[in-house]
């Protein structure tokens, strides 16, 4: 793969500067050194390229497969950045939220708010489910606040 070559040449790159900055400075020439560190910055440029021609390239053919599969890939996105123990409800929520900004019907709203919250009382759920008692009252005090500025 191409990106291991790469980084192969930048590690090598840092290494050679290492080297001569824990040897003899007086020795070390300046102009050359600051072209080994040029070309170990370029190296990360690079990879930092191919990682982004990468990404790009995924969505592209994700595009061409269907819109679906794009939904369905910024979900997995989504969840590769975040600790599974969230739950469900946050990438429900931002396809909530996108889909405000979006114009769609009224009944397009509520279905994907129905979804949303139906999504949200079930991680509520599961996360008290392992509550102790003090945490339960705690809870619930918090929930009849809420329910209380509904009204």
């Amino acid at each position: 793969m191409e990106e291991d070559r790469i980084l192969n040449l930048k590690e090598k790159f840092v290494s050679l500067v290492e080297e001569q900055m824990n040897g003899d400075l007086c020795s070390v020439d300046a102009s050359e050194l600051g072209e080994v560190m040029d070309m170990a910055k370029d190296c990360t440029e690079l990879l930092r390229n191919c990682a982004e021609y990468n990404y790009y390239k995924t969505v592209t053919e994700a595009m061409k497969e269907s819109p679906n599969k794009i939904k369905d890939y910024r979900k997995r996105m989504y969840f590769n950045f975040n600790d599974e123990r969230e739950g469900s409800s946050a990438p429900v929520r931002k396809e909530y939220m996108e889909m405000l900004d979006s114009g769609v019907s009224k009944e397009d709203q509520m279905q994907e708010f129905q979804k949303y919250i139906d999504e949200l009382s079930t991680d509520i759920l599961e996360m008290i489910s392992g509550f102790t008692i003090t945490e339960k009252t705690t809870i619930k005090q918090k929930l009849m606040n809420m329910v209380s500025k509904i009204a």
